[in-house]
This record gives structure tokens, C-alpha cells and sequence, in this order.
């Protein structure tokens, strides 16, 4: 049985709401158990799921927060969406299958049509991805969403940060800086724009490439801190350097229509919260990517080379690498 996404109508028994009626009223549903993984869900002291022979599990977390990782009036359902996608976004940069979240939640207040608006949001989700929510916990205090998430993969067949070879193709899977943009616009910097807002609010991560990928990628990494600062993780663990060219990424963003060319020069490369994969292919294989997988791959863009030299280049120039980093933003 699939679970409802209806949103639940408040009854005398969640007027005497505490956590325990709120886990049941909104997230103790009858759930996906995909390929009856599940042993013990929602209700147990912790969950047991069963990891098929040849499989190994990947495990991601992140925790979102009003006005560092959405803007304060962003709508319960936008801020489940996002929740729930950026972690999904990991799963996407290790090419891992997702299977299950848990998900603790703390609210300042209970709150009827938050609760059931962020839980339809979340229900869609994971049935979107024939996942399920197998446990968490709910607490009061600051506003504060913290998923993680549970993928498997192939044995061996996951994909790191640190393969980059020299002279490796560097590729994005899709257009840069538009959820920047979006943000900026949220501040009121810009004229507001449903497009770039909906790409802040409302990314999509890339699992199903993120998968095809485990063929071929040598390196992987999902945007979400800014091109170049996460690029440079890549560098870093890969020991590596890169000459990058982002004339086709400006020229082929819609950003231009709005901002001038150094303003979207700057959003592509230091923006973030794309949550599109950065990753390294073998020269010319992206050939063969294409040729197998049309469709999946037709927004992918080339935008540098994996060369043997520290440092980030454009040009000959070499780069500072910035981007947004907690505890220094």
C-alpha cells in the first residue's frame, strides 16, 4: 500500500499534541518496504533493514536551517522538497541507489498546517523514489531539519572524490548559478522571477545519472557550496590541479538575460546550491556516455581539464577558490 498524500485534518487527539501523537499523525505511515528490506520501521528503538548480497550501503546526512539553507518565509513544502533533494543529491554524487531516510525534525511550536503540509511534501517524495521513512526523532526548539539518508551500491562501484586522473575531461550535468540567482532575487537584489526562485526552492538531483556514472566517471561531486569550492575538493583529494572554461556555461544561462557578464560569471562560478554533478571523465569517453544514454546525458557540458598542476586556471590566471562555508559566511 502506498502512502496517503493527503493532508491529515486535525482531531481532538492532536489537540493534546506531544511528539509521539505528532510522529504518528504525520510520518507513521504504512511505507514503501522495497523489496521487503524493511525488517523494522517507524515504532522500534532503532530501524533493521536487510543489505542485499553484493551491495554495500551509503550513508549521507545534512541538516537544513532558515536563513542559512532557505530563507525564513519559505513554505513548508518547499522546505521538506529541498530537505529531502539535497540528501538525495548525495546519493547521486557516490552513484548510490536511495532507499531510505530517517528524519529528525525540531519545531519551536506544534503547528497543524506546517505538519501537514511538510509531511504530504515529504510522503510525495519518497514515493516519487520508492523510498521510506524508517525512523527519527521530533523535538522542540529552533526550527531545524536534519535528514539522513541511506542509498546502496554495487560493491566497489561507488563513486569518490579522489580518482581524478590528469588530463581527465571536468563536466557539469547541468546549467550553473540559477539557484543563486534565485536567492538573490529572494533579497530583493534582482526582480523576482519564478524560474530562478523554483530553481532555488526546488532543485533536482541527479540519481539516475549519478548511477550511470559508476561505469565511467573517475570522480564525482554534487555543486552545492559553488563550482570552483567544491571543484577544489575534488582537486584536493585527487592531488590535482584544472584549466577551466566556462565561455558555454555564460553563454548557454539563462542568467545572462538578467545580470551582466562579470555578474554571471560570478553566480556560475562561486554561487551554489545547484545540487547539478561536477565530475571527471577519461578523455573522450564522454563519447560513449552519450551514445548509451542520450537523453540522461543531453545537458551535459564540458568545462575544463584535469591538469598536473595545483591551482584552479582560467585563461593562464589561476583562481581563488571561494565559495559558502560554514562558520565563515
Amino acid at each position: 500500500m502506498q502512502p496517503s498524500t493527503k493532508p491529515q485534518k486535525l482531531s481532538a487527539k492532536m489537540k493534546k499534541q506531544n511528539e509521539f501523537v505528532i510522529i504518528d499523525t504525520y510520518f507513521k505511515t504504512e511505507y514503501n518496504n522495497n523489496n521487503n528490506s524493511i525488517i523494522t520501521g517507524i515504532g522500534d528503538d532503532a530501524a533493521v533493514v536487510q543489505i542485499p548480497a553484493g551491495k554495500q550501503l551509503c550513508i549521507s546526512t545534512d541538516t537544513l536551517i532558515p536563513n542559512q539553507h532557505f530563507p525564513k518565509a519559505t513554505s513548508p513544502a518547499d522546505i521538506a522538497y529541498k530537505a529531502f533533494q539535497v540528501n538525495l543529491s548525495d546519493m547521486a554524487a557516490m552513484g548510490a541507489a536511495p532507499r531510505w531516510i530517517s528524519l529528525n525534525l525540531t519545531m519551536p511550536k506544534y503547528s497543524h498546517p506546517w505538519l501537514s503540509r511538510f509531511s504530504t511534501e515529504l510522503k510525495k517524495n519518497l514515493n516519487l523514489y520508492d523510498m521510506a521513512l524508517i525512523g527519527g526523532d521530533t523535538t522542540c526548539g529552533k526550527l531545524s531539519i536534519t535528514i539522513t539518508i541511506y542509498g546502496l551500491v554495487d560493491s566497489h562501484k561507488f563513486l569518490k572524490r579522489d580518482g581524478a586522473k590528469n588530463q581527465d575531461e571536468i563536466y557539469v550535468s547541468g546549467p550553473i548559478g540559477e539557484a543563486a540567482l534565485g536567492l538573490q532575487m529572494i533579497q530583493n537584489k534582482f526582480p523576482q522571477d519564478d524560474f530562478f526562485i523554483k530553481r532555488l526552492n526546488r532543485p533536482i538531483a541527479r540519481v539516475e545519472l549519478g548511477q550511470i556514472l559508476t561505469e565511467y566517471a573517475s570522480s564525482c561531486i554534487d555543486i552545492s557550496d559553488g563550482l570552483l569550492q567544491d571543484l577544489s575538493h575534488i582537486l584536493q583529494a585527487s592531488h590535482l590541479g584544472a584549466t577551466i572554461d566556462i565561455k558555454n556555461l555564460i553563454q548557454n544561462s539563462k542568467i545572462k538575460n538578467i545580470c551582466s557578464k562579470t555578474k554571471t560569471k560570478n553566480l556560475i562560478l562561486y554561487g551554489g546550491d545547484d545540487y547539478e554533478l561536477l565530475f571527471t571523465l577519461p578523455k573522450n569517453k564522454i563519447n560513449t556516455v552519450r551514445e548509451k544514454h542520450p537523453e540522461i546525458t543531453k545537458k551535459i557540458q564540458k568545462i575544463g581539464t584535469i591538469v598536473n598542476k595545483k591551482g584552479v586556471f582560467i585563461d593562464g590566471k589561476i583562481l581563488k577558490i571561494k565559495g559558502y562555508q560554514h562558520f565563515s559566511n
